[in-house]
């Protein structure tokens, strides 16, 4: 059965030829399906380490969640169902971050390199919002201030401190 749906994606002509040569790989292996998930998720979850987007993607216009999504889409190439298990997200509701974002901003999106990355893994966390997601870890891992991140998202520093707040009360923590 695993067979046959990687014979079914090597053959569609949407995929990559970097992507077919890996599907022909891992046929090749002769793992079974339990064995071929657990390697899916074992490279998934190096990759969701590894993954990350320029804080420069970040405006006013678009949500934290939309501006993601159209960055891993744009830029990146990646699948609804892809950017979903990248950011622990419903596939579906990717697909609607994505449409509305191209609502608000229909221009490809255009990142600009940026000195700060941020790693796609803290937006998995279902209790907080990718806002508040993001403001915890320009705050405590990079020790910016709120006006400099402020700054850096074009947001309110208030709406920045509420959200740092909110975050940290979901987990048990004080400011």
């Amino acid at each position: 059965m695993v067979r046959n749906r990687l014979n079914l994606d090597r053959n569609d002509s949407s995929v990559s030829s970097e992507a077919k040569k890996i599907l022909s790989f891992i046929q090749n292996l002769n793992l079974t399906p339990e064995q071929l998930e657990k390697t899916f998720k074992e490279v998934l979850s190096q990759v969701q380490k590894k993954e990350s987007v320029p804080v420069s993607i970040f405006t006013k216009k678009l949500t934290i969640l939309e501006a993601i999504v159209k960055f891993l889409k744009e830029e990146k190439k990646y699948s609804y169902h892809s950017i979903g298990q990248l950011l622990g997200r419903n596939e579906k509701n990717i697909w609607h971050a994505y449409h509305s974002a191209i609502k608000k901003v229909p221009s490809a999106s255009r990142a600009i390199s940026s000195e700060i990355s941020v790693p796609l893994e803290i937006f998995q966390d279902e209790n907080s919002a990718p806002l508040e997601a993001l403001v915890v870890y320009l705050k405590e891992e990079l020790e910016l201030s709120f006006s400099e991140i402020s700054r850096i998202l074009s947001r309110k520093d208030s709406t920045l401190r509420t959200s740092f707040v909110r975050a940290k009360q979901k987990h048990g923590k004080k400011e």
